[in-house]
């Protein structure tokens, strides 16, 4: 869970860049999520979850750390006259604001910002700090999408693993019995295994009468089957047989 990982980045950036306020933002290459936030004012927290998500923009100082890729610092939002929450500052209680994105390949993932009740410029050791921590948040983030990649090739080859097993057992009954009944039975119940499916059944069809039969069924209730056996299903011609699986509602 990267959240915690946010939230300790936020505390941390507030506390050692003096700030009155600490932000970090994700952005999932169309808006820019509030991630997690650090400040005293619960008015200003309202106006920024209000604010936010929206496009990288020259709005505030980390929508234009994200737009631009770059270290955005602004020594007085009063003064940027494209600074949009401008007029909100006093709520947040800070006039100078510094903004670091996240930069994973080349692409901008997010940011995080700063804002200091007094007003100018931000010293070279902050700005240090703040891209350290920029970097922590990446290599969380980082790892939490291996993490899933692999929790997702692992589904894939768990899926993998059941269908060739599936496929070696429907192989094993068709080479050691001349049973067709056996053999059907082992094809309906692990297809309908496979598909994720309450019941299976596989139709016969017969040229002659033009018609579907009922041939072999899986986890199927009794009166269904013997509803289905007792009323052979109509079928136009090319049709060899079929295989049905289903799924209760």
């Amino acid at each position: 869970d990267v959240q915690p990982v946010f939230d300790t980045i936020a505390k941390a950036a507030r506390e050692l860049c003096r700030a009155k306020s600490a932000n970090v933002f994700t952005y999932d290459g169309e808006l820019v999520h509030l991630a997690s936030f650090e400040i005293e004012n619960p008015e200003y927290i309202e106006d920024l979850r209000q604010f936010f998500p929206r496009p990288p923009s020259r709005d505030t100082a980390v929508l234009r750390a994200i737009l631009t890729r770059t270290v955005v610092a602004i020594p007085d939002v009063l003064a940027d006259k494209e600074y949009r929450l401008g007029a909100h500052a006093s709520a947040g209680g800070f006039r100078s604001v510094l903004a670091v994105p996240l930069i994973r390949e080349g692409n901008a993932i997010g940011g995080i910002a700063v804002g200091r009740v007094e007003p100018g410029p931000f010293p070279d050791v902050q700005i240090a700090l703040l891209q350290a921590f920029a970097d922590q948040a990446i290599s969380a983030i980082e790892t939490v999408r291996l993490f899933k990649e692999l929790e997702a090739r692992t589904t894939d080859l768990t899926r993998s693993v059941g269908e060739l097993k599936a496929l070696g057992e429907v192989g094993q009954a068709v080479s050691s019995t001349l049973e067709l009944e056996t053999v059907l039975s082992t094809i309906v119940s692990r297809a309908a295994q496979l598909a994720g499916m309450d019941g299976g059944s596989i139709w016969e069809y017969d040229e002659t009468r033009e018609q579907f039969s009922l041939h072999a069924t899986d986890r199927l209730p009794d009166e269904l089957v013997e509803v289905l056996r007792a009323t052979p299903i109509q079928k136009g011609e090319g049709a060899l047989g079929r295989l049905a699986v289903t799924s209760e509602p």
